[in-house]
């Protein structure tokens, strides 16, 4: 019997450390390490931050809405207090997430040191791929390359319309994405000036089911000047999913006569 209490009380004290020792439900942490190494970091860093390095030599939490805070190159083995030195995580696994679809690329988020299944509209950079709802595999890549997709719209006559309202259905397609995309910017390159506003005209873009952005022109926005690109405005709905088309339509008012022009759609692919 004694001999058994021997061995009895060393247990019990394992089973009443380990669950300290164990993450905390919810909280990010490192399943595995492939490939690291260590850096001085200059703020305070949680296990599983994303990090990048400036050119000072040291780490700060990566931030995707912010060009001095990108791209990201690894993601913190530990949590460390600004002035401590981390193992800065280049290949490995990340546990802890929560409701990730198994799969789907992980980006640079524009929340300061992490990581999102959403890809930003401004900057894209791709981390990783979910390995299943509550982990993903880090694989850092650098950031994508903002490409440009010229639609050309013919000269309307006046008062001519391609499309009918807000219903993308009746509006032209004008782009398939056999991969998911995400919008950055539309704009109009004239090719010619407008001569007449009366009652002006609206200029949308749809992704299939939800508009993405959408500007009216008359005599207080006037039609963008010849051989110029301009914004139409601030994106919503800005991703695409893969296998769905963008559409386009142009309503124009009575009287109203746009030249032809260029639709210029800046965006990110989903990889």
């Amino acid at each position: 019997m004694n001999r058994w209490k021997k061995w009895l009380a060393p247990i019990l004290m394992l089973a009443f450390v380990f669950p300290l020792l164990a993450p905390p439900a919810g909280a990010l942490n490192l399943q595995r390490i492939i490939e690291r190494y260590a850096c001085t970091v200059a703020e305070n860093v949680t296990i599983g931050n994303l990090l990048m390095i400036k050119s000072d030599g040291l780490c700060y939490k990566a931030d995707a809405d912010d060009a001095a805070l990108r791209p990201a190159i690894g993601v913190a083995a530990s949590t460390v207090s600004s002035g401590g030195v981390v193992g800065l995580v280049a290949r490995g696994i990340v546990g802890g997430a929560s409701a990730l679809t198994p799969g789907g690329a992980m980006y640079l988020s524009t929340v300061a040191g992490a990581a999102t299944q959403t890809q930003p509209s401004a900057y894209s950079q791709t981390v990783g791929r979910a390995a299943g709802t509550t982990s993903w595999g880090i694989d850092i890549n650098p950031p994508q390359t903002l490409k440009v997709l010229t639609i050309a719209v013919e000269n309307l006559a006046a008062a001519a319309d391609i499309g009918t309202g807000t219903d993308y259905r009746n509006a032209r397609a004008i782009a398939y994405s056999p991969v998911a995309m995400t919008i950055n910017d539309v704009k109009i390159y004239g090719r010619d000036s407008l001569s007449v506003y009366a009652y002006g005209n609206v200029v949308r873009v749809f992704n299939e089911g939800a508009t993405v952005v959408e500007k009216s022109y008359n005599t207080a926005t006037v039609w963008p000047a010849a051989f110029t690109a301009t914004s139409i405005g601030t994106i919503a709905n800005a991703n695409v999913a893969a296998g769905k088309s963008i559409f386009f339509e142009i309503v124009n008012g009575v009287l109203c006569d746009p030249p032809a022009f260029d639709l210029l759609i800046y965006y990110f692919t989903g990889e």
